[in-house]
């Protein structure tokens, strides 16, 4: 059996950790995932032979923060202040 060498890489901080929850968040709703890749050009491959890498993680983030309803819904599912902040900032 041949094991294929993964590129992963150790989370750093805090960001990076939020950033994959929402990976996370947006790869357990099909709908959202497909919306995700089709705007970010990626594929699901792509994410997965290296989901730490910093451009993608930080395309999940503009997705998940220009889509009000996905924040929100995110934000409740992590529990995590700041970003339940952000889903309900007021213009």
């Amino acid at each position: 059996m041949v094991s294929q060498q993964q590129n992963w890489m150790p989370i750093r901080s805090y960001h990076e950790a939020v950033a994959l929850r929402a990976l996370g968040f947006v790869a357990s709703r099909p709908r959202e995932l497909a919306r995700f890749l089709e705007n970010s050009g990626l594929s699901q491959a792509e994410l997965m032979r290296c989901p730490t890498d910093h451009g993608d993680l930080a395309a999940v983030l503009d997705f998940v923060i220009a889509h009000e309803d996905l924040l929100r819904n995110f934000a409740a599912a992590i529990d995590e202040p700041m970003i339940r902040r952000l889903g309900h900032a007021s213009p």
